[in-house]
């Protein structure tokens, strides 16, 4: 038989610390349970962003689509994955459209793309500089560039898909018998074609990595105008002034009517008129071979196409330096415009062939023995200053008294004869060479006075 024993308050105390012990350590172990780390998420897809600041630009018959080149994939991480920049395009009545553009346009073509090389090290002192990395071919991450298609007769039909089959319109059944009937059109053809050349641009790593689509750019595909004629430059002494005529198919705007009517409203698009960029061509422009990676977009000298056949070229005139200009045609169509043809390259180097201006308000105070001259500056930016000239009063030829051009609107005539009436005239003299000389001021006369005894 067994008995059971009371336990003691000390064994009681052991065992109700044993229990809270055991509480606090399943506590503990839930309370790590909860703050335990997920599992991890799945990586970034490490696509490239979009080309940016897309833009096309129709000159004649060729198109430049200008892009900045992505530098960082979709989340910002940098240098992006992208190793291939795919150009698309497609003839179409309206842009692209869906979650993935490739599938209605084709593509134009690839061209490559690198990470830039770092910059290189500055040379320690007493070193020789360090060469610099070899350049791959293509266009840089983060950098601009210009792609260019030539639009051929068959571009400026609509695109046939891959995967679709063109759609024949029906001829309209017309009998052969049927007399002509004429009507008066309630609206004439549109001015402005339907089909437009779209495109955007996406970058690859070369694989199965694609980035996201750029924006859709558009041209139009209506033929412009021909290039500009007879580009002439003249100029004055502060201002270069271009003038040329309209190529062959520009349009214009029509007379204004001297006759008392209402102005009509027209029922169709009217074709606006053909305005005109101007172009500074330079040298090295001329010369340099172009290559694909190197391809630029023309930059007008005025942003906001002329409406004349004339232009002043901002800027002050540079004597003795050569300058060349060229004129392309600016024709609407809706809200795109196409560039026509360069017209030749006129090339001017202005000579400085503008005398000053003559003097004015000159004035002769006879004094003992002196005549003195004054007369009011004059304010042209070469002036190289003035030559004093006497004679006789009356005296179809005068004689320099200075050599040399003063700079002042002074001067005293001390080799006079007191009493002798003389003539004075002044004239400025800028730098050019040779100087040019201006008029004569108006002739003055005036006497020294005789000295009293």
């Amino acid at each position: 038989m067994f008995l059971r024993v009371p336990a003691s308050p000390e064994r009681r105390f052991r065992a109700r610390r044993g229990v809270s012990g055991a509480a606090v350590l399943l506590g503990l172990l839930a309370g790590a349970a909860c703050g335990r780390k997920a599992p991890p998420l799945a990586p970034l897809p490490r696509l490239a962003e979009a080309p940016a600041q897309v833009t096309a630009t129709r000159i004649e018959d060729e198109v430049l689509v200008a892009f900045t080149v992505p530098a960082a994939n979709q989340g910002g991480r940098t240098p992006a994955d992208a190793s291939v920049l795919e150009l698309y395009g497609v003839t179409a009545s309206a842009p692209p459209s869906g979650t993935d553009l490739t599938r209605a346009a084709v593509r134009v073509m690839t061209v490559p793309v690198y990470v830039p090389p770092p910059p290189v090290p500055e040379p320690l002192p007493d070193a020789p500089p360090a060469s610099p990395l070899p350049v791959p071919e293509g266009f840089a991450q983060g950098a601009p560039g210009v792609l260019r298609e030539t639009l051929t007769a068959a571009l400026r039909d609509a695109t046939v898909l891959p995967d679709t089959t063109p759609v024949r319109v029906p001829e309209p059944d017309v009998e052969e018998d049927d007399p002509l009937r004429l009507s008066p059109p309630v609206a004439g053809p549109s001015a402005f074609g339907e089909l437009k050349r779209y495109y955007f641009l996406r970058a690859t790593d070369g694989g199965r990595r694609r980035g996201a689509a750029s924006a859709v750019v558009s041209v139009p595909l209506q033929p412009g105008s021909g290039a500009p004629v007879d580009l002439e430059a003249t100029y004055t002494d502060t201002t270069l002034t271009l003038t040329w005529g309209a190529g062959v198919g520009a349009w214009t705007a029509p007379p204004a009517s001297t006759e008392k009517v209402i102005a009509s409203t027209p029922l169709v698009p009217v074709q606006p008129p053909t305005e005109y960029f101007v172009y500074a061509v330079e040298e090295s422009e001329r010369s340099t071979a172009e290559t694909p990676w190197t391809l630029q977009v023309p930059r007008p000298l005025n942003p906001t196409p002329l409406a004349t056949t004339t232009f002043a070229v901002p800027g002050s005139v540079v004597f003795g330096t050569p300058r060349c200009f060229a004129v392309r045609g600016v024709d609407t169509f809706g809200t795109a415009k196409v560039l026509s043809p360069v017209s030749s390259t006129v090339c001017v180097t202005p000579s400085d062939t503008f005398a000053p201006a003559a003097p004015a308000r000159l004035a002769a105070i006879g004094g003992v023995g002196v005549v003195s001259l004054v007369w009011e500056a004059n304010i042209e930016a070469d002036l190289d200053g003035y030559l004093v000239l006497r004679g006789l009063e009356g005296a179809e030829t005068l004689t320099a008294l200075t050599r040399e051009p003063i700079q002042e609107t002074t001067f005293r005539d001390t080799s006079v004869t007191p009493g002798v009436r003389y003539d004075y005239v002044v004239v400025a003299v800028d730098r050019a060479t040779p100087p040019n000389r201006s008029e004569w001021s108006a002739r003055v006369t005036e006497a020294a006075r005789v000295p009293e005894e």
